[in-house]
């Protein structure tokens, strides 16, 4: 039983020590589009990239009616879209990037 108890806590520890975008589809990545906002808000570098960020989240963690943010109806996309955008939006330096980022997501993922 030893073994099995240093094996588990082992595994728990790796588990923690993964880089958070690599574990982001885990159940302790965003569960809602507020927490997904607070995530990727702080990686964005321009205006576009802030913009495609607040649409993909609101997209991929469509709000209950009681929701204020259920008003938003932008969403005509496949849902890999919005994970393809979040994936990548980190490295769009400038607003020419954000949008090449989501032209090649859509083109991708939206057929």
């Amino acid at each position: 039983m030893g073994r099995m108890n240093r094996a588990l806590t082992i595994a728990i520890l790796l588990f923690f020590m993964i880089p958070g975008e690599i574990n982001a589809w885990w159940p302790f990545g965003p569960s809602n589009s507020r927490d997904c906002i607070l995530k990727y808000q702080k990686k964005a570098k321009c205006e576009k990239a802030s913009t495609l960020i607040n649409i993909a989240c609101k997209c991929k963690f469509k709000p209950k009616k009681h929701d204020p943010l259920s008003q938003f109806q932008g969403c005509n996309y496949d849902p890999h879209v919005y994970d393809c955008i979040l994936d990548n939006i980190s490295d769009a330096q400038n607003d020419q990037a954000a949008l090449t980022i989501f032209i090649s997501c859509v083109g991708k993922h939206n057929k």
